[in-house]
């Protein structure tokens, strides 16, 4: 009985080390998906000068951005209100799972940008913002590969405490 108590224990902790780990993961993962949108933003800019409601509208229907609630919410709300900065800064702040108040600040940026001058400022814009993105990822990898692996090994070690303990 001790025993199978122990067990549980030891697995609890490593399944709360493996979930936690999960989020710096994820963080890692958003910011690439955040990457790949401003590319298509930049692309589809490029080719056809689309209007900001249409932009986002053909954005929502694009395999890749499920990850990334806020494109739909802006694609949504763009067909009752022509106000994107307003529209695209609210449905950022409704959630976007595990990326930083800094990553969505750096995102933020693109509210006041992208229908809000002529083409090529507004490429350009782009590219800095994708700039300040690159160095938010390499902050998330670093935090993933040195955090993840510390929670993990924490997780783990209180299960093996704990189980200890419970013999």
């Amino acid at each position: 009985m001790k025993t199978g108590i122990a067990f549980l224990l030891l697995l609890t902790g490593a399944f709360c080390g493996c979930a936690a780990a999960g989020k710096y993961r994820e963080r890692v993962l958003l910011l690439s998906s955040c990457d790949l949108l401003l590319q298509r933003i930049s692309a589809l800019l490029s080719l056809e000068n689309l209007p900001t409601a249409q932009l986002f509208s053909r954005l929502k229907d694009m395999p890749g951005f499920s990850a990334l609630p806020f494109v739909k919410k802006t694609a949504d709300r763009l067909s009752a209100s022509r106000d994107f900065p307003s529209v695209f800064h609210k449905s950022l702040q409704e959630g976007c799972g595990a990326l930083t108040a800094e990553d969505l600040a750096v995102l933020d940026r693109l509210s006041d940008l992208v229908g809000s001058y002529d083409l090529s400022a507004q490429l350009a814009g782009i590219e800095s913002i994708r700039a300040l993105l690159a160095l938010q990822s390499e902050d998330a990898r670093s935090r993933a590969k040195r955090d993840g692996h510390l929670v993990r090994s924490l997780c783990v070690l209180g299960g093996i405490a704990a189980a200890v303990l419970a013999l």
